[in-house]
């Protein structure tokens, strides 16, 4: 049994989304305490709870504390559960919790079940302190493609806080093994990918064009694409990105009330010009998500990625891979960029 204390270093529920996912994959049980206990509301919330579930589902689980507010959980897992392989399984975050997070944990999960696996997901696809969805189907998905993942990704339905209501299908074939990445190139001359969404709500306003002649005003892009969705909630989002084999880059913002539409642009575009003036061939939100993947891919080899920081984030996300995979970290810092391998523990 591995034991985990929650309140470590980060101390969010990544630590959590990490631990299930590496469990589920490498058969080992762990229990977690002090789940997120420095945030103003601790323990479990309901974006935690349905991934805990579902994963349970999917590997037949022995889960104790499983109820939204507990800030203890056991977790054991068992064989991948024959009825549901091959199927589409649905999961309801409720009102706007995020998929995104919830992708988190089982993205990882699936990848190596015996058979393909669908997962239809409800809830908040574009919601504050979550990727939105755009950025986990042009920036995430294809940078584990490049490293043999099959997965496939539709977004159905939007879903904007605070009523949520989107809906996303990811379809996840197995994976034997991952290999490693080489994401370390600074990009030259990237192509850039902007997509303006707005909901119907704000058509009359010109959100969606507005957001993109903010970020061409940073950026200079060329081309780019404003979208109005039907949702249940007013809301809007502009994503950039760039990827190819050598890098994998993306900026996002949401909308905000009181903030007008141009400055929601700027905001994105000066993220992702951030990151390309500084070098780095990945966000530094890639480098957190990342972590778990090149640590299942040490077996085959050693990864590099560059990125524009070392956040908290992707630190806690190193310490609770080596508590269930014999792998081992290095950074190095490089100008305005820092360095990451991870290789097997026995090399």
């Amino acid at each position: 049994m591995i034991e985990i204390d929650g309140s470590e270093l980060e101390g969010g529920g990544q630590i959590l989304r990490t631990a299930v996912a590496l469990s589920c994959v490498t058969g080992k049980p762990f229990r977690i305490k002090n789940i997120r206990k420095g945030r103003p509301q601790p323990g479990l919330k309901q974006q935690h709870l349905v991934s805990l579930q579902a994963a349970a589902m999917l590997y037949s689980a022995d889960v104790k504390g499983d109820r939204s507010g507990s800030m203890s959980v056991t977790f054991a897992p068992g064989e991948p559960d024959p009825r549901i392989m091959g199927k589409t399984i649905k999961i309801d975050v409720g009102t706007a919790g995020s998929v995104t997070l919830v992708l988190q944990t089982l993205m990882p999960a699936c990848l190596f079940l015996p058979k393909p696996v669908t997962l239809e997901i409800a809830g908040g696809t574009h919601v504050e302190w979550s990727p939105p969805f755009d950025y986990f189907q042009r920036v995430l998905v294809p940078a584990t493609r490049l490293m043999g993942a099959d997965v496939k990704s539709e977004l159905l339905s939007y879903g904007f806080y605070p009523k949520g209501g989107g809906r996303v299908r990811v379809s996840v074939s197995p994976c034997n093994s991952l290999g490693p990445i080489q994401l370390a190139e600074s990009p030259r001359n990237p192509q850039l990918h902007a997509t303006s969404i707005a909901s119907e709500h704000l058509r009359k306003a010109r959100v969606a064009e507005r957001q993109l002649e903010g970020a061409k005003k940073i950026l200079g892009i060329a081309g780019g694409s404003a979208v109005y969705v039907p949702s249940l909630s007013p809301g809007c989002c502009m994503h950039i990105s760039s990827i190819s084999p050598g890098h994998a880059i993306g900026a996002s913002c949401l909308g905000q009330p009181g903030k007008p539409a141009e400055k929601v642009g700027e905001a994105a575009a000066l993220e992702m010009k951030r990151m390309l003036e500084s070098g780095a061939a990945v966000d530094a939100h890639l480098a957190d998500q990342f972590i778990p993947y090149m640590a299942l891919a040490a077996k085959n080899g050693t990864s590099r990625i560059l990125c524009p920081e070392l956040s908290s984030h992707a630190e806690t996300n190193m310490w609770i891979v080596k508590k269930f995979l014999d792998v081992e970290f290095r950074t190095e810092k490089k100008g305005q960029t820092s360095l990451i391998r991870c290789f097997n523990g026995g090399t």
